[in-house]
């Protein structure tokens, strides 16, 4: 009677992920071979064990080969019925992909009161942004802005309007140059896998008797895998 089998620690994995492989029933002392199966042909996923005393094995495989959809052990040159045991279930699953995000605390940039008659600097900040790279295999991105589209009481009286930022970031990143903010767009960042937190002091410039009320504009921000 055949008493040989196996047991995995896990029912399957990613590739490259090692499985824990238990045997009992064979020979003791005998060179046992543990062996990934596809059906009924064998894999590369291999490890070679010696049985202990009691005939029972134990070995860490490595699930390299997408194929593998089973594990079982045997002595012997080859697999054979009388000499191995009946394979134990296993899948090899993708691995996860990773994902590139963005949050924001909150939607809303809300930038101070100017004094009519003068003109002058509404300042603010744009509110954190929060960057997520966990993509397998590593890539940069950037983190790009535009503001557009000022409407209000009288949208072409702050025609004359000037955005400005600075940004800054916390984390692996790099933050973009100090500089004009625009239709044109400008940078906030880049960086690369983990995650980072980016922000920008923004000042909108006021030319002098802007026709008073409260103003509008559409700040997009855009990020994109390099």
């Amino acid at each position: 009677m055949n008493l040989r089998r196996v047991t995995l620690g896990a029912a399957g994995g990613t590739p490259g992920a090692r499985v824990r492989v238990t045997g009992v029933g064979f020979t003791p002392g005998a060179a046992v071979t543990v062996e990934g199966r596809a059906a009924a042909a064998p894999t590369a996923d291999r490890a070679q064990v010696t049985a202990d005393a009691r005939g029972a094995v134990a070995v860490e495989l490595p699930v390299t080969d997408r194929a593998t959809t089973g594990v079982l052990a045997y002595e012997g040159p080859a697999w054979s019925p009388p000499r191995g045991s009946a394979p134990a279930p296993y899948a090899v699953s993708a691995p996860d992909p990773g994902a590139l995000t963005l949050t924001q605390a909150g939607a809303a940039v809300t930038l101070g009161a100017v004094a009519y008659g003068g003109g002058g600097a509404a300042p603010g900040r744009i509110g954190t942004v929060t960057v997520k790279d966990t993509r397998i295999g590593g890539g940069r991105w950037k983190l790009t802005a535009t503001l557009t589209g000022f409407t209000g009481r009288d949208a072409a009286g702050a025609a004359g309007a000037l955005a400005s930022w600075t940004p800054s970031c916390r984390g692996g990143c790099t933050p973009g140059p100090a500089g004009p903010a625009g239709a044109e767009g400008a940078v906030l960042a880049t960086g690369g896998a983990g995650t980072v937190t980016v922000d920008a002091a923004l000042s909108l410039t006021l030319p002098a008797y802007t026709p008073p009320g409260a103003y509008r504009a559409v700040l997009t921000l855009t990020l994109r895998p390099l």
